[in-house]
Parts: structure tokens; sequence; C-alpha cells
């Protein structure tokens, strides 16, 4: 639903913390270090996809994820964002 936005953010990030771990910073780290790890590489754009009515929406933009597109697949609605 989204390969034309991926030459512009080719690498894709996927985090999933348990509950118990959730709001103690894991997932803020592992974004950071993510980003370090693919700036040395010299990925300039990274991606996730959601659904625009999930919580995690709020998450993404708290670290800049701020290109949107949204697009249904499968006729569901999903999120694409960029940073």
């Amino acid at each position: 639903a989204f390969a034309d936005l991926f030459k512009k953010f080719p690498a894709h990030l996927h985090v999933d913390i348990h509950p118990d771990y959730q709001r103690q910073g894991v997932g803020s780290f592992l974004i950071l270090e993510y980003i370090i790890e693919l700036k040395k590489f010299g990925v300039k754009g990274v991606h996730i996809v959601t659904s625009p009515d999930e919580s995690n929406v709020q998450f993404y933009l708290k670290h800049k994820f701020k290109y949107q597109v949204q697009r249904e697949f499968n006729g569901r609605p999903l999120l694409f964002m960029g940073l």
C-alpha cells in the first residue's frame, strides 16, 4: 500500500514492548539507537505503519515521525509515518 514511499523512507521500524515495560523509555531508547545506526550507514529515512486510531501515533509523533500518509489496505485504514 505504501511502496511508492519506500524510496524516501527505506528503513522500516517495528517495535513491540511488553506492556509491563512500556512507559519506561525502552521504546524511545530502541528508536534512538536504530536511528543512530541508520545514519552510520547513510540511510536517510525510516517509516512505521500503524492504524490511525492507535495510541502509538502520539508516541511516534513525539519522536518526530511527522510525514504521514493514510491509505486503505484490505478495507482497513493504515497510517504510514516517516522520519
